[in-house]
């Protein structure tokens, strides 16, 4: 009867390349995993942040997965810089709280900054319940605008890729690249997207402002069909 024997060099070697192969993968951070429990009601941030961290800790290429379901999230910041080229793969839906004054004191919602190598890409939702918070905000009636105030960006954004974007928007206005004066947005990439406009006044267009991105594919509506200064 015949017999299959293995020596330790042997199994070093095998062991060895099992870990090149490893090693050569990118890695997924999927926020589920990190108590992330997407069910609308919620806050989902803390998981979110806890995936995003690990992620950009990661000397290897990493993926942050945000699955299906609906993630009510609080002011969140997504901050490098990263060790290493880092993806997010959006499919689920992200919500504003309903009420801002639940809000913590940043400024901001979501933010991305000091990131290289940063790409965005799935069929997923930002929603910032803007028609809701414009209700809240006090600036037209009192001029006091603390809780939604608009403020300049001092943020150098570079390197972003956009792709595989498919949906609807309620706004002509369908795809809005505001980058800042005096730190104008650079090699922003746009891939494959088709944003279709459900309204009947005309068809839907893209606004840009200090920012000329690159396409690949099809993008739809058109890149920056509409300049504008800020």
């Amino acid at each position: 009867m015949s017999s299959l024997t293995i020596s330790t060099s042997s199994t070093f070697i095998i062991f060895f390349f099992l870990c090149l192969i490893t090693n050569g993968l990118a890695a997924d951070f999927h926020v589920k995993r990190y108590g992330a429990r997407a069910n609308g009601n919620s806050d989902d941030s803390q998981a979110i942040m806890r995936a995003w961290k690990d992620a950009c800790m990661s000397r290897k290429a990493s993926k942050v997965v945000i699955s299906g379901g609906r993630y009510v999230v609080n002011s969140m910041k997504f901050k490098g810089p990263c060790m290493a080229p880092i993806h997010i793969q959006m499919e689920g839906r992200l919500e504003a709280p309903l009420n801002i004054q639940h809000m913590k004191s940043d400024d901001n919602w979501i933010i991305f900054e000091y990131i290289n190598a940063l790409t965005i890409s799935g069929k997923g939702i930002f929603d910032g319940r803007g028609s809701l918070a414009w209700k809240q905000n006090q600036c037209a009636s009192s001029g006091k605008c603390d809780s939604l105030p608009i403020i300049p960006s001092r943020v150098a954004i570079s390197d972003v890729g956009f792709r595989n974007i498919v949906g609807t928007s309620t706004t002509r206005v369908a795809v809005k690249l505001v980058c800042s004066r005096g730190y104008p947005c650079k090699n922003v990439k746009l891939s494959n997207i088709n944003l279709r406009y459900i309204g009947t006044n005309g068809t839907a267009i893209s606004e840009c402002s200090n920012v000329k991105p690159t396409i690949s594919g099809r993008v739809m509506p058109p890149p920056c069909t509409r300049a504008f200064a800020i």
